[in-house]
């Protein structure tokens, strides 16, 4: 198939066609079968965000307190150092769990924190409730894509399709340039990415078979550990930011795309196999019918390059154990110091059994998190932004 007809194919969303088009690679690797564990560090994530939140909303709660030192996240709490890029890097964020007083501490803070992200509904007088959101689903392509989220979950994928996206993203890829040192601003961050996960990482079988995503073509070494993966017979990247695709695209978006495709200017990408959720329903730009993929792991399966240098690649959203590190497996030493938080959450995991609270007055603290020591490390190299 020409340039023309593949372009002309990716902005006319026709996706099936587009994956028919691209050749195969020569090669086909087999994923690593086995299960998929919760690692430590992932229980080590949501107890810091657990503490945030409980401290933030009750005075009398233990802190955490956050802020940047020489280029990495840290926290302290119970007197102790915890080297939070480092958990970030090796955390499952698909696996990202809370319970009903986690949300409702969300929401209390939400209302009574002060943050600097707000959600926010055209539709909607102030915050919005979650009468306000059913109502937009209702009307949306997937009435029933979200019907089993909580109101913080829902209210922070609503905050995620503001600007908050850029300072979530940049935090999540080590890029902390413009993430101010403030204990609260970065608690605030990690708390709403969280929520924001939680929710996507929720099953449902409303669920397109395929959307697309555009990106600039900003980073020549990323593209080519692309291109790479594919000639190696669909191997994994991690990709540690949120991919935000989209359904169907508008006729607006799709002449831009078409032009930066034909210029050699951007990258098409058609994915299936979807993890994530339809977010267009609740989002701040519904025009734009996003389906959003939390971070995690891609497989890259087929690539085209135009003559004049643009890019259509096909992909899968995976959870495999091929291409995870020791520390991703829980299998390090230094995971194996987190038994503790595993323990702790896991015994905090059976409020899953009751319903979800709606309420947003001040809930009461109770849960509590054992001192563990991640000890500082040496920063590996940022991750592309």
């Amino acid at each position: 198939m020409t340039d023309k007809k593949i372009i002309d194919t990716y902005v006319g969303n026709k996706p099936e066609e587009v994956v028919k088009s691209l050749k195969k690679p020569s090669k086909k690797i087999v994923l690593e079968k086995g299960a998929l564990q919760k690692n430590n560090y992932t229980y080590a994530l949501e107890a810091l965000i657990t503490r945030f939140l409980q401290s933030q909303n009750d005075p009398t709660s233990r802190n955490v307190e956050f802020n940047i030192d020489n280029d990495k996240l840290m926290a302290i709490m119970d007197g102790r150092e915890y080297d939070v890029s480092e958990i970030i890097r090796h955390a499952n964020l698909n696996h990202l769990e809370f319970t009903p007083e986690d949300f409702d501490n969300f929401m209390y803070f939400i209302h009574n924190g002060n943050p600097e992200f707000m959600p926010f509904l055209e539709s909607a007088e102030g915050i919005p409730t979650m009468e306000d959101y059913e109502k937009r689903e209702k009307e949306g392509l997937h009435p029933d894509g979200l019907k089993d989220l909580s109101l913080a979950e829902k209210t922070a994928i609503n905050i995620y399709t503001g600007p908050f996206y850029i300072y979530s993203n940049s935090l999540l890829r080590g890029n902390l340039n413009n993430i101010d040192n403030d204990s609260k601003k970065i608690g605030e961050i990690l708390a709403t990415l969280a929520m924001c996960c939680s929710g996507l990482n929720r099953a449902t079988v409303d669920v397109p078979q395929h959307s697309t995503r555009f990106e600039e073509n900003f980073s020549e070494e990323l593209t080519q550990e692309r291109i790479k993966a594919v000639e190696n017979g669909g191997y994994i990247t991690q990709e540690m930011g949120f991919f935000s695709t989209a359904i169907q695209l508008n006729d607006e978006a799709a002449m831009m795309y078409g032009q930066m495709l034909e210029e050699g200017m951007g990258t098409g990408i058609v994915l299936s196999d979807l993890h994530g959720k339809y977010v267009g329903s609740i989002s701040q730009k519904p025009n734009e019918a996003e389906f959003l993929i939390p971070p995690t792991q891609v497989r890259w399966l087929k690539h085209h390059q135009t003559e004049k240098g643009g890019h259509v690649f096909y992909a899968k959203p995976v959870n495999t154990l091929t291409g995870l590190t020791e520390e991703q497996r829980g299998e390090s030493e230094k995971a194996r110091q987190y038994e503790s938080h595993k323990t702790e959450r896991r015994q905090s995991s059976v409020l899953f059994a009751k319903p979800l609270h709606q309420a947003e007055s001040k809930p009461s603290s109770t849960t509590q998190v054992p001192q563990t020591l991640l000890e500082n490390q040496t920063r590996k190299p940022k991750p592309k932004v």
